[in-house]
């Protein structure tokens, strides 16, 4: 880990302790109340800027195209996979259209021709963990934290000779360890503004009325692959964008 990375680790875990300090103070001077109090107001705060993707507390984040450009960017999570990652390939070249891949390290390893070919066919590639610790990504310390990131952007760098410039945490959930890893590591955040859930809903009409729903000029959509709907979904919605009048933006329209 890199020196300045552990310097803005050590000072959030100083901010912490000095909470937990704050808060034995309170009890010991019998101020049970407060101290709970204290404690309740903390965790729900911290809960909702976990659990809120979109939040700046701990860092920037990009959820928009920038102003004036316009368009719809496609962003697609948890790959690479060979039941859909070509087929998926398959369809933004019959349409035209370039998209942000977000692959899982440990997945890249498997099938790096799957990644290479993304790389071919004009995709950019970003950093989505090397294992893609959803449940618990948002509660690691800063060393599993550094090394999730990094050994993904190793990976990732090795297979294709570029260094990623985009990360998104798994499930959007990100918290305080994680904008100093990527400052250190030269990656930006990016969320979304647009998705339909088809995480956990495989009904792809349900999860494309929900897109639809939130369509704008510069907003950034979240689609996954893995999924047995990934590919006919990644198509209806598609087709979507083109029916609200709004055209798929190039990676190349993120900020440099």
């Amino acid at each position: 880990m890199p020196p300045a990375f552990k310097k803005a680790a050590a000072a959030r875990l100083a901010a912490r302790g000095g909470l937990i300090v704050i808060m034995l103070a309170l009890w010991a001077a019998e101020r049970p109340g407060a101290a709970l109090g204290m404690l309740a107001a903390v965790s729900i705060l911290e809960a909702f800027w976990i659990l809120n993707p979109s939040t700046r507390f701990f860092g920037p984040i990009i959820t928009q195209l920038p102003a004036g450009r316009g368009g719809v960017l496609v962003t697609i999570d948890d790959g690479p996979t060979p039941e859909t990652t070509t087929a998926m390939l398959e369809e933004l070249d019959a349409q035209q259209v370039k998209a942000v891949f977000f692959l899982i390290g440990e997945k890249a390893r498997r099938w790096p021709e799957l990644v290479r070919e993304i790389q071919r066919r004009g995709h950019e590639i970003g950093n989505h963990t090397e294992h893609h610790p959803a449940k618990r990504f948002w509660r690691l310390m800063p060393g599993e934290t550094w090394r999730e990131i990094a050994q993904c952007q190793e990976t990732l760098q090795e297979i294709t000779g570029t260094r990623p410039r985009w990360f998104r945490a798994p499930a959007g959930h990100f918290q305080s360890f994680t904008h100093p890893a990527l400052d250190s590591l030269d990656l930006r955040l990016m969320g979304w503004s647009c998705r339909g859930y088809d995480g956990t809903d495989a009904d792809v009409n349900r999860v494309c009325k929900r897109i639809e729903n939130r369509l704008k000029p510069g907003c950034i959509v979240l689609l996954h692959e893995s999924r047995p709907s990934s590919v006919e979904l990644l198509r209806r919605v598609l087709g979507t964008i083109r029916e609200h009048g709004l055209k798929p933006a190039p990676p190349g329209a993120l900020p440099g």
